[in-house]
């Protein structure tokens, strides 16, 4: 008995489903072993007690404002802020379980919404991370060691922001803190499970040197030297202790005037270094870390610093001197759904290494969120927050006091007058992640 046209058309018609079925499962299988889709809807409520230095919106905060006084005797900085913004809502995609031959790959893009355009209300996305990785993992050493290697490449954070505290403020411990996404290349060597050595050369983007025309990347390209970082860590039974240093050389200028007024082609270049040291320890729900830089001038890792010109030569080049700061924090967390934190920091400014030529603000550059009369600032957080399966509520209460004076000297420091000035935040967090 003979098949039918009928028959034979829903042969192939069911046969072209059952192949689109399963191309369609061999793609959902695809996606579920090598993408992963994260991120999460954030809103801050703030309020501040008076102004300050703040970046993102004012959600970033650095440090209060000095005193300004008008001539009735009023501070024209002691006016109080309230916000509630979402711009901190982040989206992202893992890319993992890659591997050819012997080496695995894994990528990262994210981005969130902190990136105001111009002077309005809109938002717009800002990328956070875009890179990949490539590992190679039980290469032999001898007996029975063992080491991996990866290689990182692309926009990632800066390997000195490693190690942070767990605060929900979106400065995570900055001015205090040493921090900073970049652009970078970044080789992780781990050594029998326990120890790692980090080498990095990265260069500056989003978080940028200060300079004669404010911060900009410009300088290190005329300077032609990304910066280098190299960090030793040890971790073993919830202890991890890292050690590290990062350089950076810019040239502040390309061209200058010499004696006769003539603009020429100049060599100026400013080398500085930034130590640090980071110490955690976690047992079951609890962590206590620390850490500690003491920065030449380092503005574009967040240090409240700069740097000043030493010398104004005939040739039209200038000599340069950093200011020094450091930065200290320390962090205590307990708890898995109900936890409770507290943070405290401290920054001081020590002035520049060698006298400057004078403290005129065009030969005495400093990050913008620092004032020239800073000399010294710090922080206490008490936090409580409650995790429920992917959301997460939580209030802080911030205190940041910073110390100012007047008739700043020729090291960066100030002579008269110093005074502190505080502010008040209390932070409320909402937050639902996936």
């Amino acid at each position: 008995m003979g098949v039918s046209a009928l028959e034979t058309d829903v042969n192939i018609d069911s046969i072209k489903a059952a192949v689109k079925a399963e191309k369609k499962e061999k793609i959902k299988q695809e996606w579920n072993t090598h993408f992963k889709f994260y991120g999460f809807v954030r809103n801050y409520l703030t309020y501040d007690s008076r102004q300050g230095y703040a970046a993102n919106e004012g959600l970033y905060y650095f440090v209060p404002k000095d005193v300004l006084l008008n001539q009735y005797g009023q501070d024209l900085n002691a006016t109080p802020e309230f916000r509630y913004l979402n711009i901190t809502t982040r989206v992202g995609v893992n890319m993992f379980d890659y591997k050819y031959k012997h080496t695995y790959f894994t990528a990262r893009i994210e981005c969130d919404f902190a990136f105001s355009i111009a002077a309005t209300a809109a938002v717009a996305l800002r990328l956070r991370h875009a890179c990949f990785t490539m590992t190679w993992k039980d290469l032999k050493m001898y007996k029975d060691k063992t080491a991996e290697v990866s290689l990182l490449m692309g926009q990632y954070w800066h390997p000195i922001s490693i190690g942070y505290a767990d605060i929900m403020s979106f400065e995570t411990g900055s001015p205090f803190d040493v921090a900073n996404r970049a652009p970078q290349i970044t080789m992780d060597a781990t050594l029998n499970r326990k120890f790692t050595i980090t080498g990095s050369l990265i260069a500056q983007f989003q978080y940028a040197s200060t300079g004669p025309n404010g911060p900009s990347w410009n300088y290190q390209k005329y300077a032609l030297t990304p910066e280098a970082f190299v960090a030793f860590t040890y971790f073993n039974k919830g202890v991890t202790a890292r050690a590290g240093v990062n350089v950076t050389s810019i040239k502040p200028r390309k061209s200058g005037l010499d004696a006769n007024g003539v603009e020429v082609l100049v060599n100026d270049r400013i080398t500085t270094f930034c130590p640090y040291l980071f110490l955690e320890y976690k047992y079951k729900d609890l962590v206590l870390s620390a850490k500690t830089a003491y920065g030449q001038a380092g503005e574009q890792i967040n240090l409240m610093s700069g740097y000043g010109v030493s010398k104004m030569n005939p040739d039209g080049s200038w000599e340069y001197t950093p200011m020094q700061s450091s930065a200290t924090w320390g962090y205590i967390q307990y708890g898995k759904k109900y936890i409770g934190s507290v943070f405290g920091g401290y920054f001081k400014n020590f002035g520049t290494t060698t006298s400057m030529v004078d403290t005129d603000p065009k030969h005495f550059f400093v990050n913008p969120f620092c004032d020239p009369g800073l000399m010294a600032a710090w922080r206490i957080i008490p936090s409580f927050k409650v995790k429920l399966g992917n959301f997460l509520f939580g209030v802080e209460y911030h205190y940041t006091a910073a110390q100012y004076g007047k008739n700043v000297n020729n090291y960066g420091l100030a002579t008269t007058d110093l005074h502190w000035v505080g502010n008040h935040r209390v932070l409320a967090m909402f937050q639902y992640e996936w």
